[in-house]
């Protein structure tokens, strides 16, 4: 798998905001993980990778360093991390579950198919007690020190419990030594025997109770990193919940602000620009009187004149809240919409002319925007991350957002999209000149 086919998996199942860069980053994080933790540890390894400092964005169709089928740790990872980025706490739980249990199988066949180094001292107790043993051959003998070695090493790294430790080494020395008895059907024959009972039973007893006291002093060692862990843990858990209430949490483009726009405030903006659009209307349909001139059908009082001047006065007054409210206005809101793909998430709706002819079809679906109150006046723009233009044209797909009164709908340009897509949306409220 190259570093292209994992992050094509991933945006295609889990559509997410995050870069190329990010995710190269993060496969390069697990990448160091295997080098140092698996293939240095083990025989063969020939020091390819002694200068690795992680991928590049301009490389990513380099071949990832675990093969089929064990690859899927690399998706699996990507998952992890997004859902971490994101605060999910109940999806990256169950999403480092998944990875572990993938990175564990990959790590139980790199230990089947290469020998760690790290097992000397086991070696040295096989090599004792095998060369003990009378009758074997060359062959025999090496095989059997190799697979004891195998067998103690994989309960150190917990892929067999303690308690099978002895199961496991009894069942292989009987079913691959060669045990040759006497007449009676018991007595081995001296000067021919390989292993007998006894042999097998001493060399196991050994070898189970070295591997069980070694898993001791280990376990001892891992509790005392753990308790130190979580004292560590614990005074930065502290630290941090002591500096928390001071906080606010980060949006890009804006910053604090000595006066806090309410939702009231805004539902105040909102009624006042509509009163002025109404106003504004209301003196669309007045005239003023000239000489030789008469009014139309509807009789235009001096009461009707004295309350257009006072409205002129207040539409005066509320021009001038209305300009200082939205002047206290921040930055445009940035948020997310999430469209939804298949065919059932589509409704056509004709496309007429001037005229009222049918010219077209195009297809719209009713979207929400996250962190954004829309108002008629709302201006909604869609903006594309460099990944997403990417796959757009490939897929020759357009999205165009519209406000239909306080309702945001979404039309697709091209063929509907068979996939749900999260696109950045720059809410901007219209502020009305004059």
């Amino acid at each position: 798998m190259t570093i292209k086919d994992c992050i094509d998996i991933i945006d295609s199942n889990k559509p997410n905001q995050y870069t190329i860069t990010d995710k190269v980053r993060w496969l390069s994080f697990i990448e160091e993980i295997i080098i140092n933790d698996v293939l240095k540890t083990h025989e063969g390894y020939d020091g390819r990778y002694d200068e690795f400092t992680g991928y590049s964005d301009d490389k990513i169709s380099v071949t990832l360093i675990v093969p089929s089928p064990y690859d899927r740790l690399y998706t699996a990872y990507l998952k992890m991390k997004i859902d971490e980025e994101n605060g999910e706490t109940a999806r990256y739980n169950n999403s480092a579950v998944m990875f572990n249990t993938y990175l564990t199988e990959y790590k139980k066949h790199y230990n089947k198919t290469h020998m760690p180094l790290s097992n000397d001292k086991i070696r040295g107790i096989v090599k004792n007690k095998v060369n003990q043993v009378k009758g074997l051959t060359d062959a025999e003998m090496e095989n059997l020190k190799n697979e004891l070695t195998y067998i103690l090493t994989e309960y150190f790294s917990n892929t067999i419990s303690e308690d099978k430790v002895y199961d496991v080494v009894t069942k292989y020395m009987q079913n691959n030594l060669q045990v040759l008895k006497g007449e009676d059907g018991k007595t081995p024959i001296k000067g021919q025997d390989y292993f007998t009972v006894e042999d097998i039973r001493a060399i196991t007893d050994e070898l189970t109770k070295y591997a069980k006291d070694e898993i001791q002093v280990m376990s001892k060692g891992f509790e005392n990193t753990l308790r130190e862990i979580n004292i560590k843990y614990n005074n930065l858990s502290s630290a941090v919940d002591s500096q928390l209430p001071n906080k606010v949490d980060k949006v890009e483009g804006m910053g604090l602000s000595e006066v806090n726009y309410t939702t009231s405030d805004q539902h105040m903006l909102y009624e006042l620009n509509k009163m002025l659009y109404n106003a504004v209307q209301t003196l669309a349909n007045k005239v003023d009187a000239a000489p030789g001139k008469g009014l139309s059908e509807e009789n235009y009082t001096n009461q009707e004149k004295v309350l257009l001047s006072e409205l002129a006065v207040q539409v005066n007054e509320h021009t001038t809240t209305l300009r200082n409210i939205l002047k206290s206005i921040s930055n445009p809101v940035r948020s997310f919409i999430y469209i939804l793909g298949g065919k059932d998430n589509w409704r056509a709706e004709n496309v007429t002319d001037s005229a009222g002819n049918v010219i077209g079809v195009r297809y719209g679906q009713v979207v929400d925007v996250n962190g954004a109150t829309i108002t008629p006046y709302s201006k909604v723009d869609l903006q594309l991350t460099s990944d997403q233009m990417v796959v757009f044209y490939e897929k020759s797909l357009a999205f165009v957002a519209e406000n239909d009164n306080g309702v945001v709908k979404v039309y697709c340009v091209g063929s509907i999209p068979e996939n749900n897509y999260m696109i950045q949306a720059i809410v901007t409220e219209v502020v009305v000149d004059g």
